[in-house]
């Protein structure tokens, strides 16, 4: 998700959001559909804390995984700035946000981990 004070999130957006995890998700599309109401509240309420004016800085070096086929590197990363001191280092993953969680974009991510933590792995 993006920075919260960076990004302004409708009701439409949360009823599209809510709909897109219900299509792309297994275990959320079991939801019954008179349940539809409460998770919108449920994802209304978490952007809503989102937006509250709490942010602070974090001042070590980041990797941020960038749905690429609906974002850029440099935008996200540019999103993230205000938020991290450190290094921000960007990996494209071949999906979509709501694809983000999917068994591919996993292992992609999951491989680009290992490859990263191993050497300090190594030397503990």
């Amino acid at each position: 998700m993006f920075p919260a004070d960076r990004y302004h999130q409708t009701v439409d957006y949360i009823k599209e959001y809510v709909q897109g995890m219900i299509v792309e998700n297994p275990v959320v599309s079991m939801i019954r559909p008179e349940q539809y109401g409460r998770l919108n509240q449920i994802v209304g309420n978490i952007i809503r804390l989102q937006l509250l004016p709490q942010s602070f800085p974090y001042s070590g070096d980041a990797v941020l995984f960038v749905a690429a086929t609906e974002h850029d590197q440099k935008m996200m990363a540019d999103l993230w700035r205000p938020h991290i001191q450190g290094e921000i280092r960007t990996l494209d993953i071949a999906c979509g946000h709501l694809q983000m969680l999917q068994p591919g974009p996993i292992a992609q991510i999951g491989k680009f981990l290992r490859q990263e933590l191993e050497p300090l792995r190594q030397t503990a």
